[in-house]
């Protein structure tokens, strides 16, 4: 006896959801911040989930429109993105004013109140402050790279 031949489905299926579970995930996109909603769209698939797909979509386009792409949730809180930027950025700052000091001066201190003057140990001197500036660049960097 021969293999009957069985119909081949597509790997992606289309979910159907009824209307009110569309109005019912209406409804929580509208209480998630933008941030969450851009997270959403790009975790959403296409192919499986279109209708969700548009819902998100035409949230972000109506927050854009109305201007409400800031840092902040609904509940007036910070954003934990815009804090790490600022966090970075003091850090930068930090760590350039002591490279700068230290060269300004010729002494540097470490954790424990020990001195390293750039006379006695050049070596040593300078690859601290070279570790300053790089710290200093590295924390500005990550401060005011652009994210998505």
């Amino acid at each position: 006896m021969l293999p009957v031949a069985r119909p081949r489905f597509s790997p992606v299926t289309v979910r159907f959801m009824p209307e009110d579970e569309y109005t019912e995930y209406a409804a929580y996109l509208k209480q998630r911040s933008y941030d969450d909603l851009v997270s959403i769209r790009y975790n959403l698939n296409q192919e499986t989930q279109a209708r969700r797909y548009e819902l998100v979509l035409a949230e972000i386009a109506g927050r854009e429109k109305r201007g409400e792409t800031s840092d902040e949730n609904s509940d007036g809180k910070v954003d934990a993105k815009a804090l790490s930027r600022a966090f970075s950025i003091v850090i930068g700052f930090i760590f350039a004013i002591l490279g700068l000091v230290g060269v300004l001066t010729g002494t540097l201190y470490t954790k424990h109140g020990h001195q390293i003057i750039a006379d006695k140990s050049p070596v040593a001197f300078r690859i601290l402050v070279g570790l300053y500036f790089a710290m200093a660049a590295f924390g500005l960097f990550l401060g005011f790279k652009k994210r998505k």
